[in-house]
């Protein structure tokens, strides 16, 4: 079977994207300053509400979170977006 989700821009390459972004434009993809984001990281970790996996970070959970929320998006849209299976997201 040939793999769905092969683009170069995986999600971890867009995730590093997102947080090194102009405040402007991290505003406009995940509806809230790169600051408030960090602090709402740190907030789940102290509270382990979210764990890092060997497939994708809790940056990385939190921006697809806020990806989606922002825009209606599909598991699908997301699963393009990210390059991880519609699994994955929706995990």
């Amino acid at each position: 079977m040939r793999p769905v989700y092969t683009s170069s821009r995986t999600g971890n390459r867009y995730t590093e994207e997102i947080l090194w972004a102009h405040p402007r434009r991290v505003i406009d993809l995940i509806r809230m300053p790169i600051t408030t984001l960090l602090d709402l990281r740190d907030w789940v970790v102290d509270r382990a509400l979210l764990e890092s996996t060997r497939v994708i970070s809790i940056e990385e959970q939190l921006i697809m979170l806020l990806w989606i929320i922002g825009r209606g998006a599909t598991t699908r849209e997301a699963a393009e977006q990210f390059q991880h299976s519609t699994q994955t997201i929706s995990q």
